[in-house]
């Protein structure tokens, strides 16, 4: 059952250090029908594979040339909306097929789900890896809620639409990180968004993915428009962390050769979540207190070149006080958006903004 909670402790962070139907076109791509010359270990990021190419909207090159401008001025989508749990939101994805934003967090403490003999603490929630999903519409309602156990810290999301179901992509497989005793990923799960549905670690419900050998802190991102799926792991414990791109139809086929792959370059404060579109990834930076106490970032990262191209100081949400940075999602709007999201409110009782940039340059 679901009972009634008591907010105990929450965990913070992520810990490593109305909007208008969409008008894209989805066709699928069809990737890796030309493989490219390999060009060496040497590049700190290697393309293996043809990147993908899709059919963007207008607003976006046709051969996904351009990037966001992250100094551009960001404008509100959500403020300050309360979703299923009390804790901190950590990522967000959306899927435009089916108008729904998907947000992450882990489980609060309190709470006492199917097959458990008593509510559970917030600190048993976190070290076991126990995340809430929330669905939510446009227009900031929360609509329905989801309970994965053993998945592990979410520090990105990715929603893969299949008709009318939408599907999470994320790290799984948690195992505690001694340091501070919270789970985090070591492999790629898929799983059915299903209201009021708990799905277990390791179970059949869940589609699970172990692209890189003895990886922790994985995490994923999903490009709807591109069909690639962004991996994020640390290989070696307390090593650099890495990307990986694939094509997600051969990725589900157990083919795991990405089509890039480069190790993470430029980030300088508390790691808060990743998006990709195209080739490029977007990173979310900061600390919670306001925009002057603890200012965020975003950067973006040329996955070609294995370069970080810009970073940019973000000032949006101003008003809010807590204002804990936690997420990045692209929404595929004409032109897109590239969505930051802020936890705030009081413990216990945090709640969600979200504030976009969609100024697309080539």
């Amino acid at each position: 059952m679901i009972g009634t909670p008591s907010a105990g402790v929450e965990p913070t962070g992520n810990d490593q250090q109305a909007a208008p139907p969409p008008t894209v076109d989805r066709r699928k791509l069809l990737v890796g029908t030309a493989l490219t010359m390999f060009l060496g270990m040497g590049a700190a990021s290697t393309p293996v594979w043809a990147a993908p190419r899709g059919r963007p909207a207008a607003a976006v090159p046709s051969d996904g040339s351009g990037r966001f401008d992250l100094a551009a001025p960001s404008s509100m989508f959500l403020d300050q909306k309360r979703i299923r749990d009390a804790t901190v939101m950590q990522c967000f994805a959306f899927d435009d097929r089916n108008s729904g934003l998907y947000v992450a967090q882990v489980m609060q403490g309190g709470r006492q789900l199917t097959g458990e003999t008593a509510p559970l603490s917030a600190s048993d929630r976190a070290a076991n890896g126990d995340v809430c999903i929330s669905r939510v519409s446009y227009a900031g309602v929360l609509l329905s809620s989801m309970y994965l156990r053993g998945f592990g810290q979410p520090v990105a999301i990715g929603v893969e639409p299949v008709g009318s179901a939408s599907y999470l992509w994320m790290g799984t497989a948690s195992s505690p990180i001694l340091l501070d005793n919270k789970g985090f990923p070591t492999r790629v799960g898929r799983a059915q968004f299903v209201p009021g549905g708990v799905v277990d670690y390791p179970s059949a419900k869940v589609e699970v993915h172990n692209p890189v050998a003895d990886a922790t802190q994985v995490s994923a991102s999903f490009d709807s428009l591109n069909r690639t799926l962004l991996v994020r792991y640390v290989a070696v414990p307390g090593g650099a962390f890495h990307y990986a791109l694939y094509a997600v139809d051969a990725f589900r086929a157990h083919n795991y050769r990405p089509l890039y792959r480069g190790t993470e370059t430029g980030i300088s404060d508390k790691y808060q979540g990743h998006a990709h579109y195209f080739d490029q990834v977007y990173r979310l930076e900061g600390r919670s207190g306001g925009v002057t106490a603890a200012p965020t970032y975003v950067s973006s990262f040329d996955l070609p070149t294995g370069r970080m191209v810009q970073r940019a100081r973000i000032d949006a949400a101003p008003a809010l006080t807590f204002r804990e940075p936690e997420g990045l999602a692209v929404q595929h709007t004409t032109p897109p958006r590239l969505h930051m999201g802020f936890a705030d409110g009081a413990a216990g009782a945090r709640n969600i903004s979200l504030y976009y940039k969609d100024h697309y340059t080539v």
